[in-house]
């Protein structure tokens, strides 16, 4: 039998969002044990390296790659790690193609390579791969040479995340693994995560199937640009739009697929599955109410129009939920973060996933996705009914369309 016993993250981050104590969002924490394990050695930028712009120009030009494994690596890393656009004046204005909370966009990765005896750390603001100590990092098992290890810098959070930059870093490096292994594929690479006691890392291999052409960073680039729902200064204000029952359908899917992906991918998944509850306003052939995804279908739990209690139960007061057609919530079994740190960054790893999945799944339908965590835990639970399957709220996804990829009319 499983435990009921929450693991220590979880406990601390659930009881940090029921009390929000004063002394826990003042002044930076040192890093626990978890974190320096993840953290950037402070030594990564020693060493001059080598100029990355000849693997970058790929990236801004959409040309092909260059041929060699660890050059297509390097250029699916810049594509992925670099910002695609900015919001002037905007204090989170920094946008890739996977989102960040508050635009911090602390990822780092160290390259290991076990053929050449090397380690870098690709440091992909000032375009250098640096030559940096191993740290201990083992290269994976079997024949894959080239293995890419995540890392972050936990100094640029805010003191108000101190109990959550575990679960920050955790969240985006999912998405930005969903990235990578989708970019990736198109330039013939075999990207496979895993997570243990040393960290997260993937290995890579060469792979078959893929294109290797420009047209793959072309598509990436355009993703992301058009992605992130931030095109204004003052908050999100999405255009009025309703699902009607054919994209509800193609929703569904991709929600059932990013499930399946995020299991195969990720073996706690498959031990403790997600569930995925949809609340939505009524559209064309679709019944407002609070709906969750099951094998067989949808599996309506209220009738009721539940968006505006959504927005009454979300944190920040500048978001409009008036014209958001859905929400989507990601509710995860407790008993999975109980034991090992290590569960608790996998999961949140599996959860960033299937977000960005359906991320790229909404832009292909002229949507957005907005993921978030700031809601009144008690209440979202009490709404999603989750008390009856034993679930918990742990990760939402905000649909609609952005305003900016509307037709606006000429000013006189």
């Amino acid at each position: 039998m499983h435990t009921t016993t929450q693991g220590r993250l979880a406990a601390d981050e659930f009881a940090f969002r029921y009390l929000f104590p004063d002394d826990a969002r003042k002044e930076p924490w040192t890093l626990d044990a978890t974190e320096q394990r993840y953290q950037l050695p402070s030594t990564a930028g020693d060493a001059a390296g080598v100029d990355l712009e000849p693997w970058f120009r790929p990236c801004v030009l959409g040309k092909p790659a260059q041929v060699g494994l660890r050059d297509r690596l390097l250029t699916t890393l810049l594509a992925c790690l670099s910002p695609a656009s900015l919001t002037p004046r905007s204090p989170y204005g920094l946008h890739g193609s996977h989102p960040s909370p508050r635009a911090y966009y602390p990822l780092q990765c160290l390259l290991l390579d076990a053929q050449r005896d090397e380690c870098h750390w690709l440091d992909h603001r000032q375009l250098r791969l640096r030559p940096i100590a191993g740290h201990g990092l083992l290269p994976p098992p079997g024949d894959a040479g080239l293995s890419l290890w995540l890392k972050a810098d936990f100094h640029v959070y805010h003191p108000l995340y101190n109990l959550f930059r575990k679960a920050l870093f955790a969240l985006e490096a999912g998405h930005f693994m969903a990235e990578i292994l989708a970019l990736g594929k198109a330039y013939e690479l075999d990207l496979r995560p895993a997570i243990d006691e040393q960290g997260i890392r993937i290995t890579v291999h060469a792979h078959p199937a893929g294109s290797a052409g420009g047209d793959a960073l072309t598509a990436h680039s355009r993703f992301a640009r058009q992605r992130n729902s931030g095109r204004f200064q003052q908050g999100l204000m999405p255009a009025s739009h309703r699902f009607d029952g054919a994209a509800l359908g193609r929703l569904q899917d991709a929600i059932s697929t990013a499930l399946d992906e995020a299991a195969g991918l990720f073996p706690l998944v498959r031990q403790y599955p997600l569930s995925a509850k949809l609340c939505l306003r009524a559209g064309e052939g679709v019944a407002a109410g609070i709906y969750r995804i099951a094998p067989e279908g949808l599996q309506q739990l209220d009738p009721a129009d539940p968006v505006d209690a959504c927005e009454r139960h979300f944190n920040y007061p500048n978001f409009s939920f008036a014209t958001v057609p859905g929400l989507l919530f990601l509710c995860i079994d407790p008993t999975a973060l109980a034991g090992p740190e290590r569960n608790f960054i996998e999961i949140n790893c599996a959860l960033g996933h299937v977000a960005q999945r359906l991320i790229r799944h909404l832009d292909g339908q002229q949507l957005f996705g907005r993921p978030f965590r700031s809601y009144d835990q008690f209440g979202m639970d009490r709404l999603l009914r989750n008390s009856a399957d034993g679930s918990k709220t742990y990760y939402g996804l905000l649909m609609g369309r952005n305003r900016s990829q509307e037709t606006l009319g000429v000013l006189r």
